[in-house]
């Protein structure tokens, strides 16, 4: 009878062991999805200033999603060189050779290429750009400050500080038309633009320009220029001895600008996500910035934080629990969502509102200005 027990009690044992480790091989998490990712961004010539830390930006955030999450998000980065024909190119040649998920394009001539192959293909493009109303919540989906937000944000500081004459400089491009209707639409009857004039990107020598600020009276210059153009003209500015408050555009707060600008002593007003302003960041935001500054021995921009964010916002909508759903509506289900870049509200249209501050540098450093 004793032996019998014995017997009677290992079967039961294995019994048990076997429904253990059947129940946990029913349980067991399904394996994860790998997400891929098409990345066109301008990694060499003179944009590149813009996709280098682009491709930084979601490099960390892949390293994150894998390590916190055991993700598996692999991008194929591709060179358009801020060329929306080699965009074009290159949207075609990624989806014909890799089965993506999604694309990711920066700059807004290279977005505007590459739309009409995302919506033919079907594929979701995000779109790193300040080109307004891009998103259709379709096929294309924007995280990023657009320029209509942001001159709408300059144009209402200046009327707030009293500025009744404001010259008008603005890129010769399709963003400069858009910054330069948008600026006399809000400025109404309460700003007037005695000088308003288009500038060619990357120009070198804006001493006649200048020389012309010189003849109308003004109470201020809106230079709303790209962040290698805002150093350039501001020295010249100051080397014309053109005392004039000086507003700009938030390509002021990248880095290499900020830095161009500190050199000579200025300090212009000019609009700012919160990760642009150091004291505002969020613990996330500092430890973004600590990581991209270990990577790469330089400070981060706001366009690497909001490609950070975009590859997370990615990773979100194509891990959601209700995929039947359509991708818009998993897009507007997110909400508002506090990121690195700092707050993100997806809004229909595929697009978001990304709130802006008005900003300047002091005691070299980028701080909030005071309402």
């Amino acid at each position: 009878m004793h032996f019998k027990r014995i017997i009677g009690s290992i079967l039961i044992y294995f019994i048990l062991i076997m429904v253990v480790v059947t129940i946990g091989g029913c349980t067991q998490k399904p394996e994860e999805k790998t997400i891929t990712i098409g990345a066109i961004l301008p990694l060499t010539g003179r944009m590149a200033i813009i996709g280098g830390p682009e491709r930084i930006g979601a490099e960390i955030a892949v390293d994150k999603l894998t390590n916190a999450e055991g993700s598996i998000i692999k991008i194929l980065f591709k060179d358009s060189q801020g060329s929306p024909k080699i965009a074009a190119t290159l949207a075609h040649e990624v989806l014909a050779k890799h089965n993506v998920d999604a694309l990711i394009v920066s700059t807004s001539a290279c977005v505007l290429a590459v739309k009409p192959i995302a919506e033919e293909n079907s594929i979701p493009l995000f779109a790193i750009t300040s080109q307004p109303d891009v998103g259709d919540g379709k096929t294309v989906f924007r995280i990023s400050p657009n320029s209509v937000d942001e001159t709408i944000t300059t144009i209402n500081h200046a009327k707030s500080a009293g500025i009744q004459r404001l010259a008008l400089i603005y890129p010769n491009n399709d963003l400069g038309l858009q910054i330069k209707h948008t600026a006399e639409g809000t400025a109404g009857t309460e700003i007037v633009f005695p000088f308003s004039t288009e500038y060619t990107v990357g120009e070198l020598d804006f001493r006649i320009l200048i020389t012309k600020l010189k003849g109308p009276q003004l109470d201020a210059v809106f230079f709303a220029g790209y962040p290698f153009d805002i150093p350039v003209f501001a020295r010249q500015v100051k080397e014309a001895k053109l005392d004039l408050p000086f507003y700009t555009s938030m390509a002021a707060s990248w880095p290499s600008a900020t830095e161009g600008l500190i050199d000579i002593s200025m300090s212009p007003v000019f609009s700012s996500p919160k990760f642009s302003i150091p004291s505002l960041r969020s613990t996330e935001a500092r430890d973004f910035a600590k990581l991209y500054k270990q990577k790469t021995g330089e400070a981060a921009n706001y366009d690497a934080a909001f490609v950070y964010d975009t590859i997370t916002t990615i990773h979100r909508l194509f891990s959601s629990p209700s995929p039947q759903k359509s991708l818009e509506k998993r897009w507007t289900a997110l909400g508002i969502y506090e990121g690195v870049s700092g707050t993100v509200q997806f809004v229909e249209g595929g697009e978001s509102a990304i709130p802006l501050l008005m900003a300047t540098i002091s005691n070299k450093s980028i701080v909030a200005v005071e309402k």
